[in-house]
């Protein structure tokens, strides 16, 4: 009959340990890593109830730029988001496969908005474009299961700031988010 000698035992325990403990810390991502800074610009440009079209642009040292439309004159602002933010982004890009979206989603219609994102990151850069949403909210919904995953992006990132100025479509995300599949 064979038996580990206690050495080979303890080497044996420590390796599943050490292999079980990396399992549960670091768990598979969709998307592989993304390495290299990353840069935002966002859109948002339509004919709003409320609020006017803006545009974003994060740049490598997290110094974020919006500048939103209005008359005479646009307004802007300038924030930065903490290192803190830009991780969370780099998580939910890898997790929402970001770079393996289609360039566009949606229906062209006469009075919707355009929400056009692109997302550098090190070499990758990838530009995803977003129109009306609601009718496959309301009568597609399993349309919505790419769609819903960019979406995802742009309201953690819109999320970084709330002015009244800007057109806010936050409400109508989250009917799209609660009407997809889960991804």
């Amino acid at each position: 009959m064979n038996t580990l000698s206690p050495n080979r035992f303890a080497i044996l325990c420590i390796t599943a340990l050490v292999s079980l403990g990396c399992t549960q810390e670091n768990p598979p991502t969709r998307g592989g890593p993304l390495k290299g800074p990353i840069t935002v610009k966002l859109e948002n440009v339509g004919s709003f109830a409320e609020g006017e079209s803006w545009s974003l642009e994060l740049d490598a040292d997290r110094i974020v730029h919006l500048n939103i439309g209005g008359y005479p004159s646009d307004n802007s602002r300038v924030f930065q988001i903490t290192r803190g933010q830009v991780e969370e982004l780099r998580d939910l890009l890898i997790e929402q496969d970001f770079f393996a979206l289609d360039d566009e989603y949606g229906e062209l219609v006469s009075s919707g908005s355009e929400q056009t994102m692109t997302v550098t990151c090190g070499e990758q850069s990838h530009t995803v474009k977003l129109h009306f949403l609601m009718n496959w909210a309301r009568f597609e919904p399993d349309r919505l299961r790419d769609p819903a995953r960019a979406v995802r992006v742009w309201r953690l990132i819109r999320d970084w700031f709330d002015d009244e100025e800007a057109a806010d479509l936050r409400r109508y995300d989250d009917m799209v988010l609660n009407a997809a599949p889960a991804w």
